[in-house]
């Protein structure tokens, strides 16, 4: 969509600093500012709307909804990605990572379809609005595959990765319940036996995963990536990812984790989906007990792009937390994890990204990716087309 010109919007209710302020809000050359209104600018009135920070989404999984499971699909994986963009911005978002797997079970989840997957990516990301990256999910039993990932992560700038080990949750299955363990594998493209044998040859490679994580946070340290683990069951586990300074725990099943990482000064990355629901997907410490406890920094959205902003509002309207604390955590804490320090909140010289909430209806009906429309729709896009054909007919 197009560029928004250098305008001022007036009359909305604006969250700065995670309070919820009657002021206005100026946007100049795709950025926020504090200058006073120049000549020609115009003035945008947006009483009965609210202005927040674009939300930043650190996990989603909701793209595999529209992306095909095989590059032979006969379905362009890079006009999926438009949907997901074109998805995600009428959700507020401006900023997400996309949770790619990189994993032993191959497929959808392995290196090869992950490869594919990049590259599409890396062709959307030239000419769109909403920014789209990726969040590789390694398994640590992947100890063949190492300089192949590391060469992939230059390659495409990855810029975070997450351990997570998914053989202790397949073994369980298999002694426990044949039926689910064998959905699993039907999933992945296995008859119920090869999948078995899989499975078994790949835990007998846990030996090997110390090492294999340890070399991998060295490069990973070395380049700067932002990375953490997935689903840390305990105390001790937490405790030895901090020390190799994978920091980001997300989605601690207990407390003992969740308050390791606190201790420690890690963040703690909670779905935005399982706060709404009061409990965990994963069987463990329900999200939003890990939010009251003050042992969540922030949400993300999983399977579906809509949780994030009615999980902030959910959590404001329980009095949980505050609204702005609430809306921190899909925005400014985010940007703040990952090291992004030109956007996250609304403050003069950040990027304008932001989203457009009908007051009345708590409907988003915009979003704007530094400066620029990502989506924009009903009242909110009347407005803007009044003003814009008032300021040409003032130049004719």
């Amino acid at each position: 969509m197009q560029h928004c010109q250098n305008i001022r919007l007036s009359g909305a209710h604006v969250l700065r600093a995670e309070t919820l302020v009657f002021e206005d809000v100026a946007l100049e050359q795709g950025l926020i500012t504090d200058d006073l209104p120049k000549p020609g600018n115009s003035t945008i009135d947006l009483s009965g709307y609210l202005v927040l920070p674009g939300i930043i989404d650190l996990h989603s999984t909701a793209f595999e909804r529209q992306v095909p499971p095989r590059p032979d699909s006969g379905f362009p994986i890079a006009s999926a990605l438009w949907s997901v963009g074109q998805e995600a911005a009428a959700q507020g978002i401006t900023t997400a990572w996309l949770g790619q797997s990189w994993s032993w079970e191959g497929g959808k989840h392995g290196p090869d379809f992950a490869e594919t997957f990049l590259d599409a990516l890396a062709d959307y990301r030239q000419t769109a609005v909403t920014d789209l990256r990726v969040q590789l999910r390694c398994d640590i039993h992947c100890v063949e595959s190492q300089e192949r990932l590391l060469e992939v992560v230059r390659r495409y700038g990855i810029d975070y990765i997450i351990f997570h080990n998914q053989i202790p949750q397949r073994l369980d299955l298999l002694g426990r319940d044949r039926t689910e363990f064998e959905q699993w594998g039907l999933q992945a493209g296995y008859d119920p036996e090869a999948y078995v044998a899989l499975v078994r040859a790949t835990a007998r490679l846990t030996p090997y995963a110390p090492r294999f994580i340890c070399s991998m946070a060295t490069a990973f340290d070395a380049a700067r990536i932002r990375y953490g683990s997935s689903g840390d069951r305990d105390a001790p586990t937490r405790a030895y990812y901090d020390m190799i300074g994978a920091r980001i725990c997300e989605f601690p099943t207990a407390y003992a984790p969740a308050r390791v990482a606190r201790i420690q000064g890690n963040p703690i990355v909670a779905g935005a989906h399982d706060v709404l629901r009061a409990r965990s997907q994963i069987g463990g410490s329900a999200a939003i007990d890990l939010v009251r406890n003050g042992l969540c920094d922030a949400l993300v959205s999983g399977a579906v792009f809509a949780a994030l902003s009615k999980a902030a509002f959910s959590l404001g309207d329980a009095g949980i937390v505050q609204f702005g604390a609430a809306w921190h955590m899909i925005s400014g804490a985010p940007a703040r994890i990952m090291g992004m320090s030109d956007r996250g909140e609304i403050a003069a010289g950040k990027r304008a990204d932001l989203v457009f909430f009908n007051q009345g209806t708590r409907r988003i009906e915009g979003t704007m990716v530094a400066g620029r429309w990502s989506y924009l729709r009903g009242g909110l896009a009347d407005r803007f087309a009044m003003t814009s054909q008032a300021t040409l007919s003032a130049a004719e």
